[in-house]
């Protein structure tokens, strides 16, 4: 921030005809641009931005941006969720952080969009993309591949279930590895 004020001091004191003063004020505004790809093309984009309410982060409409693909649509940098819908197909909630003057564009990859149906209404689709990690020794981007993950943790009842399952369809074997083993002291 003192640096930000700092480099703001400075550009306001530049006459106003000088050639850095543009890029100056366009670098302590931060925007950057989302370029997005959905598989298939053609879902629509919503713009949800997170704001804090009630100790929470909640996401609040902002824009509809139009249909996918979308290339270099000018974006506020800051934390954004987009909501993609597409009729036949589940919607899907990514995630986007658009960093100072970055370009956003999901890795290159196509975001997809299970087919409607494919998605039980326990579970949640994650979808691929690049993922924000670390803590105080830094941040880094790395990417994770999309997958399916039940919304709350699994019961032993339902795991029962899924072991007697494996029973029933002869598979003793994989129900014996993957049952519950007690650990002695030894």
């Amino acid at each position: 921030l003192r640096a930000e004020l700092g480099l703001l001091h400075h550009a306001q004191a530049l006459p106003d005809g000088h050639g850095d003063r543009p890029a100056l004020f366009a670098y302590l505004k931060g925007d950057g641009r989302l370029s997005l790809q959905t598989s298939p093309p053609g879902a629509s984009v919503v713009l949800e931005a997170y704001e804090h309410r009630g100790r929470r982060l909640l996401p609040r409409r902002i824009a509809e941006l139009g249909a996918a693909p979308l290339h270099d649509s000018p974006i506020a940098m800051g934390s954004y969720r987009l909501r993609l819908s597409l009729e036949g197909r589940h919607d899907v909630l990514y995630p986007v952080h658009i960093g100072r003057q970055e370009v956003w564009d999901g890795g290159g990859n196509p975001v997809d969009l299970p087919p409607a149906g494919a998605i039980g209404s326990k579970e949640h689709y994650v979808p691929a993309g690049p993922f924000l990690f670390g803590g105080e020794d830094g941040v880094s981007r790395t990417w994770v591949d999309g997958f399916v993950i039940c919304r709350h943790p699994v019961t032993n009842r339902e795991y029962l279930s899924f072991l007697n399952g494996l029973l029933a369809e002869g598979r003793e074997e994989d129900s014996l590895r993957y049952a519950p083993r007690a650990r002695s002291a030894s």
